[in-house]
């Protein structure tokens, strides 16, 4: 028989940034009928934020532009959003004016957001937490590459090795 809408093309993966997305993405993920991978990061779990009481969702596939910029645009999920906002605090020490998009949802991927903030500064920062081959970066980085190629790419990633134990 049809495996229908439950295949592996329709598993979405979900990263919060913040308390409010998360409860906001977590509601979204048991409404939708699809599987979802929802990713936390246990750095994230003392940071503090506003959650509403009442229920909400926050759209899955639709990233949000955290801080608006011209310079350069800093491509972001969950704890590197947090970092891309410290560095988008020194670097406006260096009048460089930094535009951060959360992605929040790794599949679908918003490359209409990306595209257009990519469109907007013309330089494009991915920072992710994991390492640099075979990370969502390169993913993103090849998108935004294959729309159009007047754009300035770079990675900010760990490096390939395994990961040291905790």
């Amino acid at each position: 028989g049809s495996i229908g809408k439950t295949d592996f093309e329709t598993i979405k993966i979900i990263i919060p940034s913040n308390p409010g997305d998360a409860k906001g993405l977590l509601n979204s993920a048991i409404e939708n009928r699809s599987p979802i991978l929802f990713m936390e990061d246990r750095v994230l779990y003392s940071v503090e934020g506003e959650v509403p009481a009442e229920h909400y969702v926050t759209p899955i596939g639709k990233s949000e532009i955290v801080i608006s910029g011209n310079d350069v645009t800093l491509v972001s999920c969950g704890y590197m959003t947090h970092l891309a906002l410290k560095a988008a605090g020194m670097l406006s020490k260096e009048n460089i004016n930094v535009e951060i998009l959360d992605l929040k949802t790794l599949v679908p991927l918003d490359i209409k957001t990306i595209m257009t903030s990519a469109e907007k500064t013309k330089k494009v920062i991915i920072v992710e937490q994991g390492i640099m081959r075979g990370g969502i970066g390169a993913e993103i980085g090849m998108r935004i590459v294959e729309n159009n190629k007047n754009k300035d790419v770079k990675r900010i990633a760990a490096p390939n090795v395994p990961p040291a134990p905790l």
